[in-house]
């Protein structure tokens, strides 16, 4: 229940299809109804018209996957996501390649017509799938598809100092930042992570999600109080932290020094709130 997606219904499992194959960025609207299609017709071809059960297969295949993890979503945590199912589009491709079947002249007027259906469903999916490769290289050499903790390892230990403590917007960006940052400098920092360690998280895997409290953000800011330089970094914190309130309250209680953010990762260096008195 506290996994970030939500558990699924049964017609969520088209739309999981329809993005592994593509069909949902570029045919919007359309997607679901051309992904029944090319379904029927993968199931009508492979039981009707194989001579192998290899069609078959492949079908299965492609389906079984879906299945498993329709039910794992129901009883367990939910997985159902295309991101997470993309390899189907192995087995769906393969059984795609049977629709490019050509007719004979000796054919019934029905075959020919379903042959032709069958090309053209087929001419349909492998559009999609070669503006999904091109559009997605040419994606990734503009602008990076991943958080890029590498990057912001080397670009926090330009700002570390003696006396600093990492505050992480949840346990999963602590992982990250810590499996790089470690590789760079052997210290013994203080890492604080909303709402705690990743190492005191209770057992499963929904916990490292679990939300930021206001009881977590209050012990934070005490925590701190003893270091120097506090750098905060950040991550996907839509879920665990919707209304940021861990950097709303560092930014009300510290003074930033600098916005370090490197290739997607949230980077805030700051210190604390220096006092000047007057004198009289």
């Amino acid at each position: 229940k506290q996994f970030w997606l939500a558990a699924p219904a049964l017609g969520d499992t088209l739309p999981v299809i329809s993005y592994a194959m593509a069909f949902q960025r570029h045919y919007n609207g359309s997607a679901d109804a051309l992904m029944i299609t090319m379904l029927c017709i993968f199931t009508l071809s492979a039981i009707a018209g194989a001579r192998t059960p290899k069609p078959l297969i492949l079908l299965l295949l492609s389906l079984i996957p879906i299945a498993a993890a329709f039910l794992y979503s129901i009883y367990r945590s939910p997985v159902l996501h295309g991101r997470m199912l993309s390899f189907i589009s192995i087995p769906l491709t393969i059984c795609a390649s049977q629709l490019f079947t050509l007719f004979k002249k000796n054919d019934s007027l029905t075959r020919k017509t379903i042959h032709i259906v069958q090309i053209i469903a087929g001419l349909f999916l492998v559009h999609a799938l070669i503006e999904r490769n091109i559009t997605q290289v040419r994606i990734e050499r503009k602008t990076m598809s991943k958080t890029d903790y590498r990057g912001a390892a080397d670009q926090a230990l330009i700002h570390y100092t003696n006396n600093t403590v990492f505050v992480f917007s949840n346990p999963v960006a602590q992982i990250a930042f810590d499996h790089y940052f470690d590789k760079l400098i052997k210290n013994n920092a203080k890492r604080i992570a909303l709402p705690c360690h990743y190492t005191e998280v209770p057992a499963g895997n929904s916990s490292l999600e679990m939300k930021v409290t206001p009881e977590s953000v209050e012990k934070m800011i005490k925590d701190v109080a003893s270091y120097e330089r506090i750098i905060f970094i950040g991550g996907n914190g839509n879920y665990t932290d919707p209304r940021k309130t861990a950097w709303s309250a560092l930014d009300a209680n510290l003074e930033m020094i600098t916005d370090a953010s490197k290739n997607g990762v949230p980077i805030i260096v700051y210190r604390h709130k220096q006092t000047i008195s007057k004198h009289m």
